[in-house]
Order: structure tokens, then sequence, then C-alpha cells
């Protein structure tokens, strides 16, 4: 009786282990995947973060809820890591593009941080923020220290600043939504010491300009709300023209430039909406709709994860660039919080990432483990089966010999 109790025993903790194995290989069913090459990354205005397929076609949620309150614009990162400007918080999140965890980096407070509304990161790895109310500048590095670049409209006529992209010499673009005299965007060098209007007024016909980005040929991309249009400002800021207007482009907000040159432009109205626009202009279609989008405040276009240079200028927004001078201005208050220093254990969430924010579970290894690596309790699990049934074949072995030894 015993020696069969200790069989079973045995059987059942090797079964266990095995059982538990198998589950953790498994691919989880539905939820969304990890970011892919070519994939859209949308900031939805509300508290989450949409993926958009490379192919287009049904969005879905990557990230949201916990900490996350109005995400107003995404940029990546050297690492492929999302980086997020949250209007309602007044805060900058980064999300890992190896399990979607999300770790607050910093909060922009003090003179000149109302809405902070931009964000883009330079070639030395800083997070370039955009103020739009104060239409001020900042730098956030990594670690999560805050200073100022300046406060554009003190030294311009810039009434309310939106939109942000880094050129190739690390200078920062900025559009200007109301514009007027002396510019309808500004060219401002990484440490904030010069100030260049480009255009004018008299360029456009309304208010409403929402985004700006580095075209690869150095001209200047701008999304206008009211028309709505897609503009296209020659890099001296001397002539302005039209690339595409007229539906489907619905209260545009936020640009981002395909591998082919084309655009993806992100509709407000809601449901959001990305439109694919070709890049001499000729068409425009849906790309992408859907309640996940919210109102589609901004999109980029995703790399990969981990790889040397992050965004380019030849897959997406020019996000990085050329490494550049650190900014030399007097810091402004803040509330720094450093970056996570490891990822979470594959059998416990982890505190730092933001209580209920939710990272939907690939089965692929994006939990903080390698691809198909096993919890260690599985292995432990498996030992220990595998142990007691030797042991029960063990005393399987001397009862044969000597049946009255276990009596």
């Amino acid at each position: 009786m015993r020696r069969n109790l200790v069989r079973l025993v045995g059987g059942m903790a090797l079964l266990a282990g095995v059982g538990l194995a198998m589950l953790q290989a498994q691919p989880a069913s539905g939820g969304a995947s990890l970011l892919q090459s070519g994939d859209l990354v949308v900031a939805t205005g509300s508290n989450s973060i949409a993926r958009v397929p490379a192919a287009g076609g049904t969005p879905e949620v990557l990230v949201s809820g916990g900490s996350l309150s109005s995400i107003e614009d995404v940029a990546i990162d050297g690492a492929g890591n999302l980086i997020a400007a949250d209007i309602g918080s007044n805060k900058i999140f980064r999300v890992s593009c190896t399990d979607l965890s999300v770790t607050e980096v910093a909060t922009i407070t003090g003179t000149e941080s109302s809405n902070v509304h931009d964000v883009a990161v330079d070639g030395g790895g800083d997070y370039i923020v955009l103020t739009n109310f104060d239409s001020a500048l900042f730098r956030v590095t990594p670690a999560g220290a805050v200073s100022m670049i300046v406060d554009v409209d003190v030294t311009t006529n810039a009434d309310e600043l939106e939109g942000l992209d880094i050129d190739g010499s690390g200078n920062i673009v900025v559009a200007d939504e109301f514009p007027s005299n002396p510019g309808i965007a500004y060219r401002v060098s990484s440490n904030g010491s010069s100030i260049t209007p480009l255009g004018n007024g008299d360029l456009v016909n309304n208010d409403g300009l929402e985004a700006v980005i580095v075209d690869a040929d150095t001209s200047f991309v701008i999304v206008d709300e009211v028309t709505p249009a897609l503009l296209r400002l020659t890099n001296d800021g001397v002539t302005l023209t039209t690339i595409y207007s007229g539906s489907p482009l619905d209260e545009p907000q936020g640009v981002a430039r395909a591998s082919n040159g084309d655009y993806f432009v992100s509709n407000e109205s809601f449901p959001g909406s990305i439109v694919r626009v070709a890049g001499n202009g000729s068409s425009a279609s849906v790309f992408s709709s859907g309640t996940e989008l919210g109102n589609g405040r901004d999109v980029a276009v995703y790399t990969s994860c981990g790889a040397p240079g992050g965004a380019t200028a030849t897959s997406g927004p020019a996000k990085t660039h050329t490494p550049t001078p650190a900014a030399t201005s007097a810091p402004v208050t803040a509330t720094p919080i450093p970056p996570t220093t490891a990822p979470p254990p594959p059998t416990a969430p982890s505190a730092g990432n933001l209580g209920a924010i939710q990272a939907p579970d690939t089965g692929t290894g994006g939990k903080g483990a390698s691809a198909g690596a096993p919890s260690p309790w599985i292995g432990l699990a498996l030992a220990l089966g595998g142990a007691t049934l030797l042991a029960g074949s063990f005393v399987h072995a001397r009862t044969r010999s000597n049946p009255e030894s276990l009596d």
C-alpha cells in the first residue's frame, strides 16, 4: 500500500511539472501582440496607446489605465521603447518594447510647464518636450532629470506651439497652431540659444496647424486641421505648398512618414482613424479605424525592439538623429522618477508597472524572460516529481526482494 502511494505521489508531481511547463509555453489567446517593424503606434488622447499592424486593418490597445491619463504624443527611443507625453498629468512615460511595462520618467512642473503636448527623442537619447500653452521646450534625460531649454514665445510672437520634431543637425522644429508673423514654424537650436522663424502667417489661410515632421529632403511636413490638409514648407521657410487636402482627412492631428515616402495621418474625429496619403499627394485612403484609436492625437512608425539608432529618418518621423550638445540652461523644478532597472520576474507583477496598467501576454517571452524559457518553479516541480518517482521505484525494488520492509 505504502509503496503504491509513494509511486502515485511521484507520478502526480512529475505530471504536474510537465503540465505547468506546457502551460507556460503556450501562446496567450487574444490580446495585443508585441510591436513589429512597420507597425503604427498611436497616441489616443485618452489613457491608452494603440497599435495598428503594419499591413493596416483593425487596431488594438497596447497599454491602458494605471497612471496614464491623456496621451497626446508618442515617440520612439534608440532602443525601440515608446516615450509618451501625457497632457492630463504633465508626465513623461516610457513603455518597454520587451514587455510593455510602463515607467513614469518625470513630471514637468514649475514655470512655463502648462500642458505637456509633444515629445521627440534627440540623438543623445534625451526626450525633448513641448508645453503648448506656454510654448516652452524642456529636456528630460532617461533618468528623469528635467531642464528648460527655452521659452519660445518670450523671444518670438509664437502663440500656441504644437508639433515637434528634430532635424538632422539636432535642431528642434516646432509648428505654431495659430500662425502669425514672424513664423508658422520655428527652428530652435538644441540648447535654445537661437530661434529662426520659418515662413509667416501670410502663407496660410487659417489657424489650426497641429503637427510638423522633418521630411527626408529636409522640408517640413505640416498638418493643417481646419482645411484639412497636409502641407509642405521648404527648409528655408519661403514656400508653402499643399501635398493633399480634403476627405478622408477629418480634423487631422499627427503625421508620420512611411519607409516608402507615404504619410500616415491621425484623424481626431471619433472614432479615430489613420489615413495613408501617397507621398506625391495623388491619393489618400483610410488605413485603419476603430474606437481603439480614441481621438487619434498622434502617430509614429515603429522599427524594432533593441535596434541601435531606433527610429530613423527613413522609417517614420525623424525622432532620433546625430547626437547634439547637451543643453546648458538652468534646471526646472521637477519630480523625476528613476526608470526601472530590471524587468519584472515572470511569475509576479512588478510594482514599477503602475498598478492597473495592462500589458498583454503574447506567450513569446515578452514578460521579462527569454522566448520559451520556463519559470524556475517549473524546473523545481519537474525535479521534485522526478526525484519522488525515482524514490518510489527504488522502494518498489526493495519490496520485491524484502516484502516485509514496508509492512
